[in-house]
């Protein structure tokens, strides 16, 4: 695996530009290189530091934990595999301990697409659902 600055940080930097944006973001994902470099990217993201990331998780259990304990908007980021669980289990269970006052929005990305996988992913109705060869700032 190979991690450009110039060619796949920025771009993720500049597309998270969260100044505008009233969400905290919750990193799910089982993958920890991608996990951290996309926490970092938050976390780089003007001057605000970690103002806007509200954690990293490899666990569907842990990410539960975190998101028990916000009032605010939320976007969750969430990979297919974690270490305890998968992704659309995850995105399940966030849906069904969502508050009702409580915005959570959700990116999903799958790392095999076949049609079971699919059709369980599109059931839980996350807002963004992508494969991961389409995990590119640009595509999103």
């Amino acid at each position: 695996m190979r991690i450009d600055g110039n060619n796949h940080i920025s771009p993720l930097s500049d597309f998270l530009s969260l100044g505008e944006w009233n969400h905290k973001v919750l990193v799910c994902c089982g993958h920890k290189p991608l996990a951290i470099s996309i926490a970092t990217c938050v976390a780089l993201e003007g001057s605000g530091g970690t103002e806007h990331l509200l954690g990293v998780c490899t666990t569907a259990h842990d990410s539960l934990e975190i998101l028990k304990t916000v009032q605010d908007s939320v976007l969750v980021l969430i990979s297919e595999i974690l270490d305890d669980s998968n992704g659309v289990e995850l995105l399940e269970q966030i849906q069904k301990q969502a508050k009702p006052d409580q915005s959570i929005r959700t990116i999903l990305t799958l790392e095999v697409l076949n049609k079971n996988v699919l059709k369980n992913a599109a059931l839980c109705r996350p807002n963004v659902l992508l494969s991961q060869r389409g995990f590119q700032p640009a595509v999103i």
